[in-house]
């Protein structure tokens, strides 16, 4: 795992990549190194997980007709070496970094189909003096990118690394302050910067002579397939690619483990881990102030059942305000999914003893795992019962006030439109009322989440309701605010996370079955739950997800009060950056403060921003 950066056409100064390369040295504590000739400059910063003393970067082609910056570890990469060396093309390197480069040189973007692991990854062609950007299927890892204004173009794995480069438009963009308010992350395309943005999920860039073209490699592969096994057969298959992603994500050269909450994703996982690792599986569990009543208990009903080295943190308040202040510069951008702080703690926790750690994202996804999900998808299907294309009742509900119109039976009866949009999990309506925003916030607004994901659930060409919602949360709520949250934290502290339910061949398997074999209609995750009893004790299984809560309220009232104060109240707080309404905030954030409110997620979110404001844009107006 590492972190990538680089600059190709105006000016490639040595300066500037080396300052670029510095800002990720967190991402790869183990080694630097740039690449630099006239007109392109390449660094990168390595954690070294595979071929130790080998597969130093940028690495260049040995007849020089390729040079690659690559983050990220391709879990089949023994089997295309094999393919590689068969083809004549033989690959001295021992890790992963030599069999990719070689691949590109043989296949170019032939091979990314075929790719399994986690990567985001650039390579230059001296020849052609053309550069290629590429990112993972479903982002994992992540790509930032600027186009300059002198025509070239940088790049970096955060985007702290283009900020590093004097060149690049670090002014606000008011549409991505609005998006996070809209849904506590930036999602698509867009950061907060109006010079700095995302390559998507499954994309590639090319840039040649000052111009950039951008195309998709990887579509998620919606459609039931007719000929796919069902019933126990469709069990029998779905363990075995389960099992083989977790075994393939096992390989590694330095100490492995595994983050586990006490669900049935992390759970399956370390239970597979467990009955193939040499020795005791590490694994690490959050808890809060002591807290056994919930998943913490369970995490430690599976250890013992599994027999690993169960370790649990205890995140205390003291753990809190160390790490709070810390998030704005670990993710460069506004981010207010607090779940970002226990694991940043789990993470530095882990690190003391271990280099890589599996973790359970992605199976909600693949799986149908949110309640939320079946809900919001049968209660569209009762309103097309109930409104045939004639009906005139759409148009006499839009007529009522807004209010009325927030309620889910009449936006699912009145916005037929809308249906593509199963909404995010946990997130199917605005935290922020309009009646919060200044009327030149409202103004300056542009794009918003229904519009972006509406136009990824067209893109998708997924027909039915719980694949129209899967497409836009594998588009936006995975990449932007799950797999952000995982990768920052941990490569934060220079640990590895690695994702097995998002092995492309086990989400193409579960897409190609119809919705009822992978979810069930009362039963979320039905399948991935079948495959766990031939793992784990029934009871373990099928028990209620209590789930634990992180007591964010009671800090914010507690520990956090001075700084919440401080940072939403005061003279120099969010108030007067013209975005939010000082009467507005007065009332919400301090009467959650005075405790006649309870608005603790709201007050993190907006908390998260204005530290974002005074780290990174503190003379910011609007």
């Amino acid at each position: 795992m590492c972190g990538i950066c680089g600059i190709v056409g105006g000016s490639a100064a040595g300066d500037t990549i080396a300052a670029m390369t510095a800002s990720l040295a967190h991402r790869g504590p183990d080694a630097d190194g740039m690449w630099q000739r006239e007109g392109v400059a390449l660094g990168h910063r390595r954690l070294a997980v595979i071929d130790l003393s080998g597969s130093a970067q940028p690495m260049v082609a040995p007849d020089g007709t390729a040079v690659l910056a690559y983050n990220g570890e391709i879990y089949n990469y023994q089997a295309l070496r094999d393919e590689l060396q068969a083809a004549g093309h033989a690959v001295t390197d021992a890790g992963d970094t030599g069999v990719l480069l070689a691949a590109w040189q043989l296949w170019g973007a032939a091979v990314l189909p075929r790719l399994r692991g986690i990567f985001a990854f650039a390579v230059w062609d001296p020849k052609r003096q053309e550069l290629t950007l590429v990112r993972d299927h479903f982002g994992i890892k992540p790509l930032y990118y600027s186009q300059l204004a002198d025509g070239g173009l940088a790049f970096g794995s955060e985007a702290k690394a283009l900020r590093a480069h004097p060149g690049v438009d670090t002014s606000i963009d008011l549409t991505g302050i609005s998006l996070y308010l809209e849904r506590q992350f930036l999602g698509g395309e867009r950061s907060v910067w109006n010079g700095i943005k995302r390559l998507a999920p499954g994309s590639l860039m090319r840039w040649r002579a000052g111009q950039s073209t951008i195309e998709t490699w990887y579509r998620l592969p919606f459609g039931v397939d007719p000929a796919a096994p069902r019933g126990e057969e469709a069990v029998d298959r779905c363990a075995e690619l389960v099992e083989q992603a977790v075994c393939e994500q096992m390989v590694s050269d330095v100490p492995l483990g595994a983050f586990l909450s006490g669900g049935v994703d992390s759970s399956l996982a370390v239970a597979i881990m467990a009955r193939h690792a040499s020795k005791p599986v590490t694994a690490y569990t959050i808890a809060f102030g002591g807290d056994e009543a919930g998943d913490p208990a369970a995490a430690r009903a599976i250890a013992k059942h599994v027999g690993i080295d169960h370790r649990v943190i205890d995140v205390t308040p003291a753990q809190v305000l160390a790490q709070v202040e810390r998030i704005p510069s670990i993710f460069d951008e506004p981010f207010g999914d607090n779940a970002a702080l226990p694991t940043l703690v789990m993470s530095a926790a882990a690190r003391s003893d271990l280099t890589v750690v599996l973790s359970g994202e992605g199976a909600d996804e693949v799986f149908g795992g949110y309640d939320a999900w079946r809900k919001r998808d049968s209660l569209f299907r009762t309103a097309d019962a109930w409104t045939p294309a004639w009906s005139p009742l759409p148009p006499l509900l839009l007529s009522l006030p807004n209010w009325a119109r927030k309620d889910r039976v009449i936006e699912a009866l009145s916005h037929r439109a809308h249906r593509r949009y199963g909404g995010m999990p946990g997130q199917l309506k605005d935290l922020f009322h309009r009646s919060a925003y200044t009327p030149a916030f409202l103004a300056a607004r542009q794009e918003t989440m229904r519009d972006l994901a509406e136009r990824a659930s067209r893109a998708s060409g997924a027909s039915e309701g719980l694949d129209r919602i899967t497409a836009v949360d594998s588009a936006y709520w995975l990449p932007d605010d799950l797999l952000a949250k995982v990768d920052r934290t941990t490569m934060a502290v220079g640990l590895e996370a690695r994702v097995p339910y998002l092995d492309p061949r086990l989400f193409a398997f579960a897409l190609s079955l119809p919705a009822e074999e992978r979810i069930g209609d009362r039963m979320p995750k039905r399948l991935l739950k079948r495959v766990a009893e031939r793992y784990m004790p029934k009871d373990l299984v099928y028990r209620p997800k209590s789930g634990f809560v992180m007591p964010l309220g009671q800090w914010l009232r507690q520990e956090l009060a001075p700084l919440t104060r401080d940072c939403l109240l005061s003279d120099a707080g969010l108030g007067q950056r013209g975005l939010l309404r000082p009467a507005w905030l007065q009332r919400v954030v301090g009467g959650h403060l005075d405790g006649s409110r309870d608005d603790g997620f709201l007050v993190w979110v907006l908390l998260q921003l204005e530290l974002w404001f005074r780290t990174h844009a503190s003379a910011f107006r609007l």
